[in-house]
């Protein structure tokens, strides 16, 4: 089944939207107005918050790890709203209907190395189908021209960024997916239980009844380029390791079948015996999705 999204338009004015009286939990919100109990109905599985993200420090990773410190969620279960059998989440997005060369300049090839690095999250809004030339907004931030005959069509400056991205798709470098398929992979993600044990070893437990693939985790702190990830066995995944700016940190991935638990230890290669992790360390890369 295909995750269902509700956006809501103009919460300001709008009464039915969820950050308004939508959810019917602000006090003196209106009954006719809630709106929740249908979506939940209806099988909806997220929400848009009626806000937008602050841009993160790099432009483009919502994880924002420059700003550990004031991390704001970007998709997120609240008690007004939340059910334990038909859980709905929350998300917020990036404004990106902007100036149409601006807006090629968020998602240049330097920013999306930089998202691919941090194996980060980007989620942002613009307006395909807007076209207005004699807007003095609207006209710049169109990705659209029109072509004879009355009809439109991308620019091919957009057409080929989305190549470039179906292009990383494909290579296994981006996922570009609906906020239905992220918001259920970090409620996956929120499910992990991470056990340290006193040789700096870790063992990952995925307790969920459906295979977690891409779990990705973050290794604060600096190390080199040749830092090999181990398993117990032994068996390097380098091949699922990458590193951040200069080193600053680690980031590894990992897939889980239902119930399966990985025991991983993490080693200098100048000495290995000796594991880089201490407790406390790793960052769940997607385990944000919290109740505030």
């Amino acid at each position: 089944d295909m995750p269902r999204v509700w956006i809501d338009h103009q919460p300001s004015t709008n009464c039915e939207a969820i950050s308004n009286e939508g959810a019917g939990a602000r006090l003196g919100a209106r009954a006719e107005h809630e709106v929740i109990s249908v979506l939940r109905d209806l099988n909806y599985t997220a929400v848009w918050a009626g806000f937008d993200q602050r841009s993160p420090k790099d432009g483009i990773d919502l994880f924002d790890p420059r700003r550990r410190g004031s991390y704001r969620p970007v998709i997120y279960t609240h008690t007004s709203i939340d059910s334990s059998e038909r859980p709905i989440a929350l998300f917020s997005s990036l404004w990106r209907a902007v100036a149409f060369e601006r807006f090629l300049e968020h998602y240049s090839p330097s920013r999306i190395d930089t998202l691919v690095a941090q194996r980060g999250l980007h989620i942002a809004h613009t307006y395909l189908d807007t076209h207005a030339p004699n807007s003095k907004s609207l006209g710049k931030w169109t990705l659209l021209e029109a072509v004879e005959g009355g009809e439109y069509r991308l620019k091919s400056e957009a057409d080929q960024l989305f190549e470039r991205l179906a292009a990383r798709q494909r290579r296994g470098e981006v996922w570009v997916a609906g906020i239905g398929a992220i918001a259920a992979h970090m409620r996956q993600m929120r499910g992990l239980v991470i056990e340290y044990a006193p040789d700096g070893s870790v063992s990952i437990t995925h307790p969920g009844p459906k295979r977690l693939t891409g779990a990705s985790f973050m290794l604060p702190g600096k190390y080199k380029q040749s830092t090999p990830v181990l398993d117990k066995n032994k068996r390097s995944s380098r091949r699922a390791t990458w590193f951040g700016p200069e080193g600053r940190h680690m980031v590894f991935q990992l897939d889980f079948e239902p119930g399966q638990t990985r025991h991983l230890a993490f080693f200098d290669p100048d000495d290995s015996a000796l594991p880089l992790m201490r407790p406390a360390q790793i960052v769940v890369k997607g385990a944000e999705l919290s109740r505030p």
